[in-house]
């Protein structure tokens, strides 16, 4: 086995983008043509008589591609039965130019930075999913910053025109009437990238959705769960906020005594609670009311899922199960959202929800451990 890493500058035309390729290159019994465009799939492998002879459940090259999905990547095959195979991905990378190591010191020690760095910043958040909307709501206006709030993309696109101070847009990609991308392209008729910067938010981390958003016109990307790291990050690089709005001295350090205080965690089994709590910005209150919704409304959720699986609406199941994965992977409730985004991505390949073995059950199961697991971290808040 062979296996090596290498890189190579993008096509993409994003300054300061690079491409990592990595390589796994065997000399084994190889892969059937036939058979290549199923070893992704759950419960799949080379041969019917591979998990007799050689073990295995048939999830480890599904769950790689999950992996590497995430990551923004693709992973890709390529076999001659009888000689070996190559099992290649590429991961973007960006260029940091102009960043300090105190900058990069920043963006892991969000205590160090002031309350309010957002004040007088008027922000335009386009989001359909009300969990969420409060999430991010509450982050914003908790720093300071004056937020509008558009329900779909037609509304935004009005906003803007209504309302001439906004200065930054964040566009959730999927939403009822008008979706983000469209939304963008009317903006970008009216307001140039400088002139209105808009960051995508999405589920999402496929690398041809994060270029279908900058060929649509957004400056930046963001992947749920919205974490305030990450966004202070994009609002930095766009020249949005600067060092000294965000209280940084040049070594580093807090110009000012009121930073915001990190919540004692607690520990709950497929909870991540230290990483949602970073997200939202140690803000307990939030993360705990945050919670309490997703509690109450999840029944409703599970019955609409039930309803479309029912239907074999491979469409609506998706949609679905794309709602509870935003919700619950804000939460830190990381390998349920992980299950769900494997089930999506099977779906969006064309996997029929029959394929799908009990998936309703599966999920109502999986959901109802991680509720039990958020109603007792309610209790200890």
């Amino acid at each position: 086995m062979h296996v090596t890493a290498d890189s190579k500058e993008t096509s993409l035309g994003i300054p300061g983008s690079w491409q990592l390729l990595f390589e796994v290159i065997d000399t084994g019994q190889g892969i059937a043509k036939e058979r290549l465009s199923h070893i992704f799939e759950q419960f799949e492998q080379a041969e019917k008589n591979t998990t007799r002879r050689y073990g295995g459940t048939g999830l480890g090259l599904a769950i790689a591609r999950s992996l590497v999905d995430a990551m923004g990547g693709e992973l890709q095959v390529e076999s001659v039965l009888g000689q070996g195979s190559r099992f290649f991905f590429t991961l973007p990378m960006n260029e940091v130019e102009g960043k300090t190591a105190e900058q990069h010191l920043l963006f892991e020690n969000l205590d160090i930075i002031r309350p309010n760095f957002l004040k007088d910043k008027h922000i335009l958040v386009a989001e359909d999913n009300p969990t969420l909307q409060d999430v991010i709501i509450t982050l914003l206006e908790g720093r300071g910053a004056k937020v509008t709030l558009a329900k779909n993309g037609e509304e935004a696109v009005s906003l803007v025109k209504q309302k001439k101070d906004i200065g930054l847009m964040l566009m959730d990609i999927q939403m009822p009437i008008m979706d983000g991308h469209q939304a963008t392209r009317e903006i970008r008729q009216q307001f140039d990238k400088s002139q209105l910067p808009i960051i995508a938010m999405t589920a999402s981390a496929m690398k041809e959705d994060k270029e279908m958003a900058f060929a649509h016109g957004m400056n930046a990307y963001l992947v749920k769960p919205v974490s305030l790291e990450r966004l202070i990050q994009e609002l930095v690089n766009l020249n949005f906020i600067s060092l000294d709005d965000l209280g940084i001295q040049k070594n580093g350090k807090s110009q000012d005594q009121d930073s915001i205080d990190i919540s004692a965690v607690l520990s709950y089994p497929g909870i991540n609670l230290d990483m949602a709590l970073a997200n939202m910005g140690n803000m307990s209150k939030l993360y705990k009311d945050t919670a309490k919704t997703v509690i109450a409304t999840m029944p409703e959720h599970l019955q609409n899922l039930a309803e479309a699986v029912e239907r074999q609406d491979a469409v609506s199941v998706e949609k679905k199960l794309h709602t509870i994965k935003g919700m619950v992977a804000q939460l830190g409730a990381t390998e349920l959202a992980d299950w769900l985004k494997l089930q999506i991505q099977n779906l969006k390949s064309g996997v029929s929800v029959a394929k799908l073995p009990k998936i309703e059950q599966h999920a109502v199961a999986k959901i109802a451990e991680v509720m039990t697991g958020l109603k007792e971290i309610i209790q200890q808040m």
